[in-house]
């Protein structure tokens, strides 16, 4: 197939309709993120999970769960916060194009656990609107907004906790997904082309070497969200919490991507204390390698230098830290426009801090995840 031919059939799924409509009965939804980091000298584990996972019974109904979480596993220190969740949405459109509105309701627990006391649980129920744009029947640009409410612990009653802005990206998996993947692998036509540009969320460490900033974390909604961003804002009065996590790639040729992560998580000021910021930032190149013509996994190299670090209100900069690492992965094509990821990067972090010393860490990080191209 000619590059003429295959530019013809990308516009005609870009700006036209199909044999098959976005939406329909057996579409998937999926989105998947985490990463998890050990450290060998103290057998210190911290995992980072995000997933949602939608399934079609009809055209306008997807039904699904959500889980997600973190931890910090080490020894006589064990303590962390998982969800598990239930949802159902509803399209008011489902016969549009490219551009749906929905509203979602989810439900389902929050379970806190600790070496040190009882596992605690708390309902939370959360109805959400939002709106998505559906370009080559695989990826989903998504917006939403909601209010969660959540269950005190102190009372066991409901209540209101916060506001929730979420923008994200999901995966679609469709018939003209699945149409237009095998008609490429049947013409062995690459996946990525010089200027595709791969969208990505979660992958850095900015959160990791802080854990009292989450005590209060989980009824925000916060750890638990694989979206991009996110904004919570609680109406107790504590805080509001603003999350930006994600990666832009772009192709140099078809093999070798230039790739900068971003990472800054603000928790706002209360009567008690000042704002706390979280920052970092991740250059790096990724090189590609084709497991086959007709294949849909890839193999890849990277490297890259993550600097990032803690700023408190009124106090300046607390900590930073760098990561010079480097890696090897594979992702697997869901369809043109999206992949499923699992690889591992090894480097030394150095930790800098003003109130005590400085550290060097040999570090694993394993990345998983689902990475969108465009």
């Amino acid at each position: 197939m000619s590059r003429i031919t295959t530019l013809a059939l990308l516009l005609t799924f870009l700006f036209s309709g199909s044999a098959h409509g976005q939406l329909e009965k057996g579409s998937l939804l999926l989105d998947f993120r985490g990463h998890s980091g050990y450290d060998s000298e103290i057998d210190h584990v911290i995992p980072r999970l995000y997933a949602k996972v939608g399934y079609f019974p009809t055209q306008a109904l997807a039904v699904g769960v959500r889980v997600g979480g973190y931890g910090h596993l080490v020894s006589g220190q064990n303590f962390g916060d998982a969800m598990y969740a239930g949802f159902a949405r509803y399209y008011f459109n489902p016969n549009s194009d490219n551009y749906f509105f929905y509203g979602e309701l989810e439900g389902g627990i929050i379970s806190n656990y600790s070496e040190f006391a009882d596992t605690r649980n708390l309902t939370i129920l959360k109805p959400t609107v939002g709106a998505n744009f559906i370009n080559t029947g695989s990826v989903a640009i998504e917006a939403a907004l909601g209010i969660s409410i959540i269950e005190n612990p102190n009372t066991e009653e409901l209540r209101f906790n916060n506001f929730v802005m979420k923008i994200g990206w999901r995966s679609m998996i469709n018939e003209s997904s699945k149409e237009m993947m095998k008609e490429m692998r049947e013409e062995a036509e690459p996946f990525f082309r010089r200027g595709t540009v791969s969208l990505s969320s979660g992958f850095n460490l900015n959160s990791d070497f802080v854990p009292g900033r989450f005590i209060d974390i989980t009824l925000a909604d916060v750890e638990f969200n694989s979206e991009a961003v996110s904004y919570n804002n609680l109406s107790d009065g504590r805080s509001a919490v603003l999350a930006f996590n994600a990666g832009v790639g772009f192709f140099l040729s078809e093999q070798t991507m230039f790739s900068l992560n971003m990472g800054v998580t603000n928790f706002g000021g209360s009567e008690f204390e000042g704002a706390t910021t979280l920052f970092s930032i991740e250059p790096g190149l990724r090189y590609y390698l084709s497991l086959g013509e007709q294949s849909r996994s890839n193999l890849y190299l990277q490297g890259g230098y993550e600097f990032g670090g803690l700023n408190l209100e009124g106090l300046g900069t607390e900590y930073t830290y760098g990561f010079l690492n480097g890696g090897i992965g594979i992702n697997y094509m869901l369809t043109p426009g999206s992949a499923l990821e699992l690889g591992v990067d090894y480097g030394q972090l150095k930790t800098d801090e003003t109130s005590g010393p400085s550290e060097t860490i040999n570090l694993f990080k394993f990345n998983y995840g689902l990475r969108v191209f465009l």
